[in-house]
């Protein structure tokens, strides 16, 4: 047209100078681009750099797992040492869904498809006498399976953890929004402090739904960079 603009579908678009505007069966605004760089799916007029006036369908990396083994072993307790203090690297079993494959279920932990922005939150559940602590770290690019000498390693590579004292049955969880690089991966390790009781057990909880006293691992991507 004169003025510059462009259409495709339509002879009467509306917009700034140099946009363009695509439809399909009379729709208007099917897809615009103004002169600004805006870009509209479904209106003429975006107000944004993309502007969209319906719903969206998104492929992000995004994974949901129930359910833990700790130790090597898939009973439903195991009792955790903490003299010398053991780090057990804690497996999450059953998947609900695991797009892009976020979830690598062959090295049971996270690992990195594509750089960007990440949440992940993981659970884990004990039971123990009073006077006892329990520890859940998120460790990043550090794999050491079940370990009582390298607690130095497994900190220099935590991004997240946390602790709870207490009796009984406790949960404990870490939260995390991180920067990840491809190939980067992250391990969810537990370990108990020696307290007045000999030890803490883990729990596995169960694998089919989500509960109070159900380990889980959630994780999804927020934004490329």
């Amino acid at each position: 047209m004169s003025s510059g603009n462009v259409g495709i579908g339509t002879t009467g678009l509306a917009g700034t100078s140099n946009a363009v505007n695509l439809t399909t069966s009379g729709a208007s605004g099917a897809i615009t681009v103004l002169a600004n760089g805006n870009v509209g799916i479904g209106t003429t007029n975006p107000q944004y750099a993309l502007d969209v006036s319906n719903y969206i369908k998104l492929k992000t990396p995004n994974c949901q797992i129930l359910g833990a083994s700790c130790g090597g072993t898939l009973s439903d307790s195991v009792l955790l040492t903490g003299s010398p203090v053991t780090f057990y690297l804690l497996k999450y079993e059953t998947v609900l869904y695991n797009a892009l494959s976020l979830y690598n279920t062959s090295t049971k932990r996270i690992t990195i498809p594509v750089s960007g922005l990440y949440y992940i939150n993981a659970t884990a559940i004990f039971s123990s006498g009073a006077g006892t602590g329990y520890y859940i770290y998120m460790v990043k690019n550090v794999d050491l399976g079940n370990s009582t000498t390298n607690g130095g390693a497994l900190y220099a590579g935590t991004i997240a953890s946390s602790i709870v004292d207490g009796s009984g049955y406790a949960t404990a969880q870490c939260t995390a929004i991180v920067p990840l690089n491809i190939n980067d991966y992250i391990n969810i390790y537990v370990a108990y402090e020696q307290g007045t009781v000999g030890g803490a057990y883990f729990r596995k909880g169960s694998s089919t739904t989500v509960t109070w006293a159900n380990p889980v691992l959630n994780a999804y991507l927020i934004s490329a960079i």
